[in-house]
């Protein structure tokens, strides 16, 4: 019986996936980057990962999520990782966030 991917699981494993390589220094990092936006405050690139690598990195994934084997076929680009830091708001209460951004390398859907 094949077990289906709940969304919500894989993603927490895609974001803890990046989290653990992230925290890897790499040569590829560039220095912040000042903005001026109104929301986004700053950017640095984290890692940059080649279609292998995101192949690689998940992989190991299909033996809890099977739905992962279909998955896979379907990378075709690498992507890079981002942090960025942005104002938000809680409440009347402005404040500074952060958080990662993957982004597909390459077009396509």
């Amino acid at each position: 019986m094949k077990r289906k991917i709940n969304i919500a699981q894989f993603l927490s494993f895609l974001i803890a996936g990046t989290l653990l390589f992230s925290g890897c220094k790499s040569n590829l990092t560039e220095p912040d980057t000042t903005v001026k936006d109104q929301y986004l405050v700053s950017y640095s690139l984290v890692r940059s990962m080649t279609a292998t690598e995101v192949t690689k990195l998940f992989s190991p994934a299909q033996s809890i999520y099977p739905d992962v084997a279909d998955i896979l076929p379907a990378v075709k680009t690498g992507a890079k990782v981002y942090t960025v830091t942005y104002y938000t708001s809680l409440g009347a209460k402005k404040l500074v966030a952060s958080g990662l951004v993957c982004i597909p390398e390459g077009g396509g859907t």
